[in-house]
């Protein structure tokens, strides 16, 4: 499939962003296009201009800095660009994804690893694109695995957390805070306990997991669906989540196997990562991190999935933040060395 392109902006955050948006210029378009709910945009949102100002006060900088880099009014920029309609209609829910995270007692050089594999179709693996962000004002910066007009994408930001996140095939909260604006909010959090917080306070509309790991080394795992949000610990330094639920028994209730999802495919695939992991514990290296999400037991339903154009291992990411690095790689684990990026 090839190497995944690497976008890489630097400057300051007003500089930065009008490049950015030049960049992703057609999506950000679509995206407004799309836009007819008449809200304001997420930063003027009095709901969550006080975290805005506590934890990323230079976003709506950077948002219309890319809104005049895309040629757009400020309140036409989104947090998310929609998928064109071949790709929705070539992308059923697959829940495959796999992420990860490894405390630093559990790694050899003592410092944070965590990661995921990306399942989706083939098609919409093709748009993967690395986003490193390098801001120059004292604004922090990031570096992620995502789509064009996707801030949140699956990566880190320095000094705050890095963030892989999974379906769960669960009912969602009809209402809250939008996903994506939780994920700029999260991503910027100093700690897993104020992601935890941001949480509990602020119930996030949908359903989803996400696996959140700071710079201090700790971890915590959120599922998160219609009234129930759990907080999952890891185990030994080590934490595994796929697309089933584990801990919320409201949630557990819920949950449905849709598509291609089967619970006992996650649970089969969460054992067989950790047993991979575990083999290494104290050893565990970004390589060796990288090579336990090349597993195929359970195959072809397994952590590197094989199972359709429509559902495989699309892509898998591996991050260093303390070292300020990201390993990626497009298409299936087993067949692709990761290209490495430093922040």
């Amino acid at each position: 499939m090839g190497p995944i392109p690497l976008l890489s902006v630097e400057g300051d955050t007003a500089q930065a962003g009008e490049e950015l948006g030049a960049a992703w210029r057609d999506a950000l378009g679509l995206a407004a296009a799309e836009r007819t709910d008449g809200r304001p945009v997420w930063w003027r949102d009095t709901r969550y201009a006080k975290l805005v100002e506590r934890w990323c006060p230079h976003l709506p900088d950077l948002y219309r800095a890319m809104a005049r880099g895309a040629g757009l009014d400020e309140d036409q920029v989104t947090t998310r660009a929609p998928q064109p309609e071949p790709l929705q209609s070539a992308a059923p829910q697959s829940g495959g994804c796999t992420s990860f995270a490894v405390a630093p007692g559990a790694s050899l050089d003592g410092h944070p690893i965590s990661g995921q594999t990306k399942d989706v179709s083939r098609l919409r693996g093709a748009q993967f694109q690395v986003l490193r962000l390098r801001l120059t004002d004292g604004a922090p910066s990031a570096i992620t695995l995502t789509y064009p007009g996707w801030l949140f994408g699956h990566g880190f930001v320095a000094g705050g957390c890095a963030i892989f996140r999974n379906s769960l095939y669960v009912d969602g909260n009809a209402s809250g805070m939008p996903y994506a604006v939780w994920g700029q909010l999260a991503l910027h959090c100093p700690t897993v306990e104020d992601v935890e917080r941001l949480t509990r306070d602020h119930p996030v509309a949908g359903a989803f997991h996400v696996t959140v790991a700071d710079e201090g080394g700790g971890i915590k795992g959120i599922e998160s669906g219609r009234g129930h949000a759990a907080f999952l610990a890891p185990d030994d330094g080590l934490y595994v989540h796929a697309n089933a639920v584990r801990r919320d028994p409201a949630l557990l209730s819920q949950e449905r196997e849709r598509g291609l999802f089967r619970r006992a495919d996650s649970i089969q695939r969460e054992e067989a990562l950790t047993r991979r992991l575990a083999a290494d514990r104290g050893r565990l290296t970004a390589p060796l991190a990288y090579a336990a999400l090349s597993d195929h037991t359970g195959y072809p339903a397994s952590v590197c999935r094989h199972q359709s154009d429509a559902a495989l291992t699309a892509a898998a990411v591996v991050a260093e933040p303390v070292q300020r690095r990201l390993h990626v790689a497009r298409g299936p684990v087993c067949m692709h060395f990761p290209q490495s990026h430093t922040l």
